[in-house]
Order: C-alpha cells, then sequence, then structure tokens
C-alpha cells in the first residue's frame, strides 16, 4: 500500500507487470530497519502475498506469465550476490566472559546507570536462554512487566511471547526461563531488573515497559545492537580469541543459546522445542516438563575455561557445526544488524 500511495498507483487490484517490477525496484530502497533493502527472498514474499490476496478475491494471479518480472527478481539476485556476512553466536561462554563488561562503568556511579547495565544484561540472557529473535523483544510490541508470570516455588518465569515472526495470527505462546544458580542466570538477571528497577520508571508496576532504560525510552534493536558489538569488541582486546565483533548481530543471541544447548549435550527435539522453530513445527507440541527445560537451561549454564574458545569456533571465524539445524532455520533469521 505504501508502495502505491508514494508512486500514484491508483489500485492495489490487478497490478500489471511493469507495475510489479516497479514494486521491486521500491524494495530495494534502503530503509530505517533494511539500510540495504530487502533480500530478494523477502521480496519474492510480497508477491506471493500479493498473488493470494488476489486469488481468494476470485481474481486472477497477477505473477502468472510474468517474465519481466522474473527477470527483475534474478537481476536482483545477482546484485546481491549469495554470500552472507557471518553470524556469530553470543554463546553462553562468551555471555560469561561479556558480564565484567557490561557492569564494569557502573560501579560507584548513580543508581541509573546501573539500571541501564541490568537492562542490557537481562536482554542478553534472555536473548541466549530463550533463544529469541531480537525483534520479539525489541521490537513493535513492547515487552511489559505484565508479560511475565513469576513462578518462585518452581524456581522459574514464565514469559508471554505475544507473537513473532512464525505466528502470523498472535496466537502468542509460553516461554520458560529457570533459575540456573549459576552467574549467567535468566530468572535471577529479569529479577534484578524489574524488581530494582528505579521509581522515577515505574517501580515494579504491572503496565511498565520492561527494558526501558533510564531516559524512560525502551531500548531500540539499533543500539542495542552497537552495545553488543562493543561488548564483543571488549572481550576480544582482553582475550585475545579473534573475534570480529562485526559479525555479531541482533540474531546471535538465538544462534548462541541453540549453539550452547547442542554443544552440552542437549537433543535436537528439545533444542527445536524451546527455540520455537517453524521446522517441523509439529515439535512445538510435545509437552516437555518444567524438569526437562530446568535440567536443559542449567547445563547450558555451564561454563569452564575451555568452553569459551570452543563455543565461539574462533578458528574458523564462524558458528560450531550443528548439523542439520542452521540449515532448516537459515530462511527465517532476521535482517537485525
Amino acid at each position: 500500500m505504501r508502495f502505491c500511495d508514494e508512486t500514484g498507483v491508483d489500485s492495489y487490484w490487478n497490478p500489471e507487470e511493469h507495475v510489479l517490477v516497479g514494486f521491486v525496484c521500491f524494495l530495494t530502497l534502503p530503509t530505517k530497519r533494511s539500510p540495504e533493502g530487502l533480500k530478494q527472498g523477502t521480496m519474492k514474499v510480497y508477491l506471493y502475498a500479493v498473488r493470494h490476496a488476489h486469488v481468494i478475491a476470485g481474481l486472477k494471479n497477477p505473477l502468472q506469465g510474468a517474465s519481466v518480472l522474473e527477470s527483475a527478481l534474478r537481476a536482483v539476485k545477482r546484485k546481491q550476490g549469495a554470500a552472507k556476512k557471518p553470524r556469530l553466536p553470543v554463546t553462553v561462554s562468551l555471555l560469561s566472559a561479556m558480564k565484567e563488561f557490561v557492569f564494569e562503568e557502573s560501579k560507584d556511579v548513580s543508581i541509573w546507570r546501573l539500571h541501564d547495565a541490568r537492562c542490557v544484561w537481562a536482554i542478553l540472557c534472555m536473548g541466549v536462554f530463550g533463544m529469541f529473535r531480537l525483534g520479539e523483544l525489541l521490537g513493535d510490541s513492547i515487552v511489559r512487566d505484565e508479560d511475565f508470570v513469576w513462578l518462585p516455588s518452581q524456581k522459574l518465569v514464565a514469559f508471554h511471547l505475544k507473537s513473532s515472526k512464525t505466528d502470523p495470527f498472535r496466537l502468542g505462546c509460553q516461554v520458560k526461563l529457570f533459575f540456573t544458580g549459576t552467574p549467567v542466570d535468566p530468572y535471577r538477571a529479569l529479577f534484578d531488573l524489574v524488581s530494582l528497577r528505579p521509581a522515577g520508571l515505574g517501580g515494579a508496576t504491572r503496565n511498565t515497559a520492561t527494558f526501558s532504560m533510564s531516559d524512560g525510552k525502551v531500548l531500540s534493536r539499533a543500539v542495542f545492537v552497537s552495545m553488543l558489538r562493543a561488548l564483543c569488541a571488549k572481550v576480544e582486546k582482553k582475550l585475545g580469541l579473534g573475534l570480529n565483533a562485526q559479525h555479531f548481530s541482533g540474531h546471535s543471541l538465538r544462534r548462541g543459546g541453540a549453539t550452547s544447548m547442542y554443544l552440552r549435550g542437549c537433543s535436537s527435539d528439545t533444542i527445536r522445542t524451546m527455540g520455537r522453530w517453524r521446522s517441523l513445527s509439529y515439535r512445538l507440541y510435545i509437552d516437555s516438563s518444567n524438569d526437562v527445560l530446568l535440567h536443559a537451561q542449567s547445563r547450558m549454564a555451564m561454563v569452564t575455561t575451555e568452553s569459551l574458545a570452543g563455543d565461539l569456533g574462533v578458528q574458523q571465524q564462524v558458528s560450531p557445526n550443528v548439523p542439520n539445524l542452521w540449515t532448516a532455520a537459515s530462511a527465517e533469521e532476521d535482517d537485525d544488524a
């Protein structure tokens, strides 16, 4: 609709082929969320949506026989190239190494600076242990305290994810985060953020935006990714692991959680269930008990001196080899950069 409004196209229905080609060109333009324009695969999804709308309305499929449109899509694909910038995982071991740098500037300073550190740390822990896409935590749908149900007797907090990329009907789902009793503890990170929040930011009221910073604004994805890369650069400077901070993105949290679980011996079924993967989606309905999920997150949190370099795959500068996992999931990765 925005394309039609901005280019003066009179009707959304029965577009001629040159209009669809113009739509593809429009999608290559940079936007705030996609500085390099949309990927060719995403453009095809948009076009399929146009086709679907016409079919259910009883109209002719506008993509049928559109040879010029197909040529335009192939040209976009060639221009964009097949190579992807590596996306390194934020494993639990790397998360552990980051912690001192998250809180280093908050020592002996105001309560506001400490709150900001807690906010960043909570997002990091929640993102890795819950295998969240960054847009699910810092997207248009603001996460609020009322989205969390605290169950101290079961040592868990249940987060209601209102919607996600693979939940177009906004049915929502529940993601459980457990108390692990380790330095990288998602339950403790969230509890400290909410319970110790300065009164000036709303205290612990249910409607408060969970990830609001000391300036009262919700942390944006772009700012968070910049912080993440700065933290990775500090870890690299201290430990010399051969990391390129620019190879970390918002999706590194989700990758890191799954990678950590795999390297700790968790089954593919458990990883797919906890990560809410679209592939083999029926597995999402397998009833994994709280004991199983607690055991999995506790194993993720086990960090040793040797595990840091091993988890990162620093020799190859790529994620460790996780067979059959990223191949199935690669199509659903966000373009959070």
